[in-house]
């Protein structure tokens, strides 16, 4: 088991069995961390074939969707919320 796929199984853990947020009732430093990570990790995506090329794998795939739901459902989330689109704009 790889370091993300630890991280990701308890993040989903966290959010089980219906919680909104990683900690509290309402979004926190906790939830902005955790979804920083997984935005990070979207650079990997244009070098898929690079990655592969060195013999590696990408560390995100669509298994993570299969293995760890509440994580990756939590992602989408936040990657929606509005404050997240205030920061992109403005990163722009």
């Amino acid at each position: 088991m790889h370091a993300f796929d630890v991280y990701l199984s308890a993040i989903n853990r966290a959010l089980s069995p219906d919680r909104a947020f990683v900690v509290g009732d309402s979004l926190t430093l906790a939830d902005i961390c955790f979804v920083a990570e997984p935005g990070l990790l979207h650079n990997e995506i244009p070098r898929v074939r690079e990655i592969e090329g060195l013999g590696l794998a990408p560390i995100l795939s669509s298994q993570l969707v299969v293995a760890y739901p509440g994580a990756i459902a939590h992602f989408k989330k936040l990657s929606n919320h509005p404050c997240s689109h205030t920061w992109k704009r403005s990163k722009g």
